[in-house]
Order: C-alpha cells, then sequence, then structure tokens
C-alpha cells in the first residue's frame, strides 16, 4: 500500500476515528445498552454528526488530490468518476448481496424482493437522489449515495473556478454553511437521509473543498494550528459532554480539520499514529459492515452488554480488514484500470 502523504496522514485517522464513532453512535439502536446510552446523550443523541465529518473531509481530500489535475488536464474526467466508482461500489454492492442473503434468516429483515422497486437505485447508488429515494435495507449506505452528488458536482466547481481563488473558496464555504443553516431553518436540523441527504453531502463537501484552497493560499503557523488543534478538540469534547447543539459539534469538529491540516502539533501527530491509519484505511469497512453488528446485538435483547458490545466492535474490525484485502483493493484496482484505461493518481489511494 502507498504511503499516505504527509498532508493527509491526519485525515485518514480522522475519518477512522469518525467511522469507528458512528459505529458506536448506532449502539443507541441496541435495547439492552440503553442505560449506558441513555447517560451520554450528547454522544448517542448527535453522534451522527461525524457523517457530516466525512462530507468535509472528502471535500478537502478530492481538491487536493483532484482540482488542479482536473484544471490542468493531467487527470481526465474519466479518470475521476472511475476512481469515484471504484472507490465506492464494489463495496456496497458486496455488501449488499451479503445483507440480502443472511439477514432474513439471521435478522428476520426484508428479503430482496421487499426492495425490488428500489433496486435499479440501490445498484447505480442513486437512493436517496431526491424523487429517486427509497430505503436502502443497509440504513448507513444512504451517504455513500448522496456523496455521489458531490462527487458529480466537483468537475463542475472546477469549471467555474471556484477552486482557483481565495474568493471562489469563500463562496463555497458560504453556500455550505448558507445549506447546514437551510437544513436547520427548513426542517429542524440536518439530520437527513431520505431525498434531501444529497443537500446534506453537498453542503459538507464544499466547506472542505473551500477550506483546502484556504489554507493553501494562507497555510497557518505551527504555533497556531497546534492551539486550534486543543481549541477544537476540547469544543468537541464539551459539547457531547454538554450535550450542544449538532451544529457546535459540527463546527468544533470543522475546526479541528482546520488545526490539524499542515500537519503539525500533538494532535497531528496522534492521527497520523499508525493505529489510527489503520482505523482510517478500514473506515468504509467499519461504516458498512457494523450494521450487521448493530442489528445481531439488537437481537440478543438484555443479553447485549457492554463487553459482548466492544467484542462485536473488535469483529466489525476484522471482517473490514479481510473486505480491504479481498473486496475493495482487488476490485478497485480492476475497476479504475477498466474503466479509465489508466492509472488514477496515486494519492487518490488515501481518500
Amino acid at each position: 500500500m502507498p504511503r499516505t502523504p504527509r498532508l493527509l496522514a491526519p485525515f485518514e485517522g480522522f475519518r477512522g476515528l469518525a467511522a469507528l464513532s458512528v459505529c458506536l453512535y448506532h449502539l443507541h439502536h441496541v435495547p439492552g445498552l440503553s442505560p449506558l446510552t441513555a447517560r451520554l446523550p450528547g454522544f448517542f443523541g448527535s453522534g451522527w454528526v461525524f457523517v457530516d465529518v466525512f462530507f468535509v473531509l472528502s471535500g478537502w481530500v478530492i481538491a487536493h488530490v483532484y482540482a488542479d489535475r482536473i484544471a490542468e488536464g493531467s487527470a481526465t474526467l474519466r479518470a475521476f468518476f472511475a476512481a469515484r466508482v471504484a472507490r465506492l461500489w464494489p463495496l456496497h454492492m458486496v455488501v449488499l448481496l451479503v445483507w440480502f442473503a443472511i439477514a432474513p434468516v439471521l435478522f428476520g429483515a426484508a428479503g430482496a424482493g421487499a426492495y425490488a422497486g428500489c433496486l435499479p437505485q440501490l445498484a447505480t447508488l442513486s437512493f436517496t437522489w431526491g424523487p429517486l429515494a427509497c430505503a436502502a435495507p443497509v440504513p448507513p449506505a444512504w451517504s455513500i449515495s448522496a456523496e455521489m452528488v458531490a462527487y458529480l458536482a466537483f468537475p463542475l466547481l472546477v469549471a467555474a473556478g471556484l477552486l482557483r481563488s481565495m474568493r471562489g473558496a469563500l463562496v463555497l464555504i458560504a453556500v455550505g454553511v448558507g445549506g447546514y443553516l437551510a437544513m436547520q431553518a427548513l426542517w429542524g436540523g440536518f439530520h437527513v437521509y431520505d431525498g434531501r441527504a444529497p443537500l446534506r453531502a453537498l453542503s459538507g463537501f464544499f466547506i472542505g473543498a473551500g477550506l483546502w484552497r484556504c489554507l493553501r493560499d494562507a497555510p497557518l503557523a505551527d504555533r497556531t494550528a497546534s492551539w486550534g488543534q486543543w481549541i477544537a478538540a476540547a469544543g468537541l469534547i464539551g459539547g457531547i459532554a454538554l450535550n450542544l447543539p449538532p451544529l457546535f459539534l459540527l463546527g468544533a469538529s470543522v475546526l479541528l480539520i482546520v488545526g490539524v491540516a499542515a500537519g503539525h502539533g500533538p494532535l497531528a501527530w496522534f492521527l497520523s499514529t499508525r493505529p489510527l491509519l489503520t482505523l482510517g484505511r478500514l473506515s468504509f469497512g467499519l461504516y458498512l459492515w457494523h450494521w450487521f453488528a448493530i442489528m445481531a446485538l439488537a437481537r440478543l435483547g438484555d443479553a447485549a452488554t457492554l463487553p459482548v458490545a466492544l467484542i462485536a466492535v473488535v469483529v466489525v474490525c476484522v471482517v473490514a480488514d479481510l473486505s480491504y484485502r479481498a473486496v475493495e483493493m482487488p476490485a478497485r484496482h480492476a475497476l479504475r484500470r477498466g474503466l479509465s484505461g489508466s492509472g488514477a493518481p496515486k494519492r487518490a489511494m488515501v481518500e
């Protein structure tokens, strides 16, 4: 596996922690753990906000890897979309097939027949796209469908020149923030994962892409970045402890991303350690496979104690590692070669 470029290493670790946080957040679906989850409403009530951290990180990383290459013509749109499809589609389809094969027996879940009307959308990752929206059997997959809209929009941002200047970057950030505020005003929050989900993905993605451009033109001094990391981390931890609104938690997370972006400081170092980088490498698998563990724990009832839940999380990590080696990487290489006709940028390996 290619080494993660230094600039993106803290993001890889942060993505791993965000994926693990989403896995743990979904423990609130397990009745046997309700005495625990009820005591931590700041996390088990608002932990879904870490999905938005994915969107912001994705916007930053995609802009870092592709903005200049697409603008200069050294990366074609065909290669870009081939890399995106190869990143998301294979594991999504494998998880979907495994779910239909075992979930009706193990969890009493509906079989493929119950989703017949949604199968085309599930196969094309369009199941959150406005009027095409339909229920996915593995609910966490909604975010990859929504993120595909951001990928489709990215070349338009490049063509419009919004990533070529500080002014364009500020416009992107303003649009992203405006999207979150609009969701808050219209729907009482941004915890949406139906046909409105692409707006959520675009908002986070625009913020991340805009911040990448701003920090590239005006990077933070090492001392400022280090202090910013501590302040943002304290705000995030304090916000969870005090059960502050999700918008506050997202804001603190974005500031933490900005703080660690330069790769300097103690938290950037921590996020770049081998265990966190490994967690980041497995983040996509963790995110999709953990729903099987959540359903299994829910079926256990009161027998689903905290130690059992922690064992389940470890098992999910093992499954994610196996699927990364047996599914994600082989399928990604094959699809990228077949769809693009040439290799995607090596840096795309960290996306």
